[in-house]
C-alpha cells in the first residue's frame, strides 16, 4: 500500500463483504451496479488469485491477525469446542492489527460484523472493544435480520432493536463516515475496519432498492453466468483459455425451473444488499476526499467472498416475507448461487477443512487497491 505525504502516517481502510460471489461486482464481471467499487477496481489493482480461509470466522481471524486460523482459536467458527475441539474465540496471546495500530497511537474503529466470539451475550475479553478497538458498532454474531437486529451493539452497550427506516448496512456505513470525519477534525491517524455484514443472509434489502432489479435476473443463472465469463474476458480477469465450465450437475437448467418468479426475485434482493454496501462504501469514499485526508488513506479493499470464500454453497430454511415491503428472507438457492460463484464450479461450504491454502483461482478473493490519488 502506497504511503501518505512525508511527515504524515499512513491512514487504514480495510473494507470486508461477507458471501459476495467471485464475479458478483460490475469490475468483475457482474450485472449487479456497484459503481464505487468499480471505480477503486478499474482505478488500481484487481487480483485474480488470493489464498483463503474458506469460512466466516477463520478469514476474519486470518485477516486481523496476519496468522493461520488454526493459530487463533478459530477452526470452524465460533462454537466452543472444548475439550475437543477449538474455543471458537479469537485467542487474547494473538495480537490484532487494530491493538498494534492503537499502540502506534493510530484510532481504531470497527464498523460492521465481528464473529469472533464465542461468548456473545457477557461482555469479555474477546469482544472487539477488548481487542484494541477504540470504537465498535454492529453485530457481535454472524448474521442478523438488516431491518430490526437484536444484537446491535454501540460499544459495549447492546441497543434496542431499531425501528422506523432502519437499514443495518446503511448504518454501518454512516458512522464509519462518522468516524473517518472525526478523525480528520482531530488530525489523528486511523484504521478503520468496514466489515459489513451484506451479503449474507437474510436477504433483507429496501424494496425501492429491489424494484431496480425487477428485470434484471429473468434471464436466468445458465444466461447470467455465460454473460459472466464473457466479461470477465473483457476486463481481463480471465483469459481466452478459460472456458466456461459445465454446470453443477446437482443444479437444474433454468428452463426446468418451476419457480423462475421467485428465483429471479432472490436474485434481485441479494443484488440489492450489494448495491447498498455499494453505496456505504461510496459514503465513506466521499468523507475522506470531502474531509482532505484522501491522499493520506490508500484506498484499499479487499472484498471477501466469502468472497475469501466464494458465493456461499450453505443452503437452510427461507422465512416467509414479513410485507411486500420488506424484502424478503431466507438464502440465494444453490441454483442462484451458480450464476453468482462463477467462475468457481461449487461453493466453498466445507473447504475451511483445508482452509483454503492452496486452493486454486476460482476460490479466490481479489484486492482492490487504488494506488494513491
Amino acid at each position: 500500500m502506497c504511503s501518505g505525504p512525508v511527515g504524515r502516517r499512513t491512514n487504514v481502510v480495510l473494507v470486508l463483504a461477507d458471501d459476495l460471489g467471485f464475479s458478483d461486482l460490475g469490475c468483475y464481471g457482474g450485472e449487479i451496479d456497484t459503481p464505487h467499487l468499480d471505480r477503486l477496481g478499474r482505478s488500481g489493482v484487481r487480483m485474480s488469485s488470493f489464498y483463503n480461509t474458506a469460512r466466516c470466522s477463520p478469514s476474519r481471524a486470518s485477516l486481523l491477525t496476519g496468522r493461520h486460523p488454526h493459530e487463533t482459536g478459530i477452526g470452524i467458527l465460533t462454537d466452543d469446542q472444548r475439550p475437543w475441539g477449538y474455543p471458537g474465540s479469537l485467542d487474547v496471546a494473538v495480537p490484532t492489527a487494530a491493538e498494534i495500530f492503537r499502540e502506534a497511537g493510530y484510532a481504531t474503529c470497527l464498523s460492521g460484523k465481528w464473529h469472533l466470539s464465542s461468548d456473545t451475550s457477557t461482555l469479555n475479553e474477546t469482544w472487539p472493544t477488548r481487542r484494541g478497538f477504540d470504537e465498535f458498532y454492529g453485530i457481535l454474531p454472524g448474521a442478523d435480520d438488516y431491518f430490526h437486529p437484536r444484537n446491535l451493539h454501540a460499544g459495549e452497550e447492546r441497543q434496542p432493536p431499531p425501528t422506523g427506516d432502519y437499514y443495518l448496512t446503511d448504518a454501518i456505513g454512516e458512522h464509519a463516515a462518522d468516524f473517518v470525519a472525526r478523525q480528520a477534525d482531530a488530525d489523528r491517524p486511523f484504521f478503520l475496519y468496514l466489515a459489513f455484514t451484506a451479503p449474507h443472509w437474510p436477504l433483507h434489502a429496501p424494496e425501492g432498492e429491489v424494484r431496480s432489479y425487477a428485470e434484471r435476473f429473468s434471464a436466468g443463472w445458465d444466461e447470467l453466468r455465460a454473460a459472466r465469463r464473457e466479461r470477465l474476458v473483457e476486463e481481463g480477469i480471465l483469459g481466452d483459455e478459460a472456458p466456461l465450465s459445465e454446470r453443477d450437475p446437482e443444479q437444474l437448467p433454468w428452463s426446468e425451473n418451476e419457480a423462475q418468479a421467485w428465483e429471479a426475485r432472490r436474485m434481485a434482493v441479494y443484488a440489492a444488499q450489494v448495491t447498498a454496501m455499494d453505496r456505504a462504501i461510496g459514503r465513506v469514499m466521499s468523507t475522506l476526499e470531502h474531509s482532505g485526508v484522501a491522499d493520506d488513506t490508500p484506498r484499499g479493499v479487499l472484498v471477501r467472498q466469502r468472497r475469501v470464500r466464494g458465493g456461499a454453497a450453505t443452503s437452510g430454511r427461507t422465512q416467509v416475507p414479513r410485507s411486500a415491503a420488506r424484502a424478503h428472507a431466507g438464502r440465494c438457492s444453490d441454483q442462484a448461487r451458480e450464476r453468482s460463484r462463477y467462475p468457481a464450479r461449487r461453493g466453498r461450504h466445507l473447504l475451511q477443512l483445508r482452509q483454503g491454502m492452496g486452493e486454486p483461482v476460482e476460490h479466490s478473493v481479489p484486492l482492490l487497491q487504488e494506488m494513491g490519488p
